[in-house]
């Protein structure tokens, strides 16, 4: 097993960010992942800020990320796939910063790329830190509305991009149990940021090998059913 963690998208967009992208999907594991930080589409928040990546720049990045390793390995999985974080509750923040990134994630899904997960993320304001003053005297409104914009991108762009990259019926190999819970069995590979498949209504010894076949999908996980042990 052999994954990366994270990825600069500015050198990931480069020229020499693609070839470096192609290299790691032929020698690293399936399943792979390379987590960017776009954090706002919104460009008055970049700017505020003084983010260097760009809405230009990270969909750059994830088209060079899908020429290198969006084809799938011998385990079904795509080789390797970008994965996307966002910050809300960055200053110059409004009501327009959700709807830039949902207008972003649309844009990616609608271009037809693939892409392992995101993160989504409120900012912590520590008393006594310049973002806690800020706030005080700037309330921004994901201080209220987060839940609810979380729950907008899991379901607008999160199901459907694992509904894309994990369609009905694929066949995940080399699976282990790792927690059961009252939804049933929880199951995954060994790897960075490895997807979540549940079998539903299963009490499964923790440690065991299977394959599962997926049957349904949720924005953070996807369902399963067991078809056959690991050799």
């Amino acid at each position: 097993m052999l994954h990366i963690d994270n990825a600069d998208p500015l050198a990931v967009a480069a020229p020499v960010g693609l070839r470096i992208a192609k290299l790691v999907a032929d020698y690293c594991t399936e399943g792979n992942c390379a987590p960017m930080g776009i954090e706002s589409f919104d460009p008055v928040v970049i700017e505020r800020n003084t983010l260097t990546c760009t809405p230009e720049i990270l969909v750059r990045a994830v088209e060079h990320v899908n020429e290198a390793g969006a084809a799938r390995g011998p385990g079904g999985l795509p080789m390797l796939l970008p994965g996307l974080n966002l910050i809300y509750g960055l200053p110059g923040e409004t009501h327009g910063t959700h709807v830039a990134n949902l207008r972003g994630l649309a844009g990616i899904l609608d271009a037809g790329l693939l892409c392992h997960r995101t993160n989504v993320r409120l900012a912590r304001a520590f008393p006594g830190t310049p973002l806690a003053a800020l706030g005080e005297l700037e309330p921004l409104p994901s201080t209220e509305h987060f839940p609810s914009w979380k729950a907008d991108i899991d379901y607008i762009w999160d199901q459907p991009m694992k509904e894309r990259v994990y369609p009905t019926g694929l066949r995940v190999p080399g699976l282990h149990s790792y927690f059961i819970g009252q939804g049933g069995t929880w199951w995954r590979r060994l790897g960075s940021y490895s997807i979540q498949i549940v079998e539903r209504e299963a009490a499964v010894p923790l440690g065991t090998t299977g394959d599962l076949m997926v049957t349904g999908h949720a924005p953070r996980m996807i369902f399963g059913e067991r078809v056959a042990a690991a050799s």
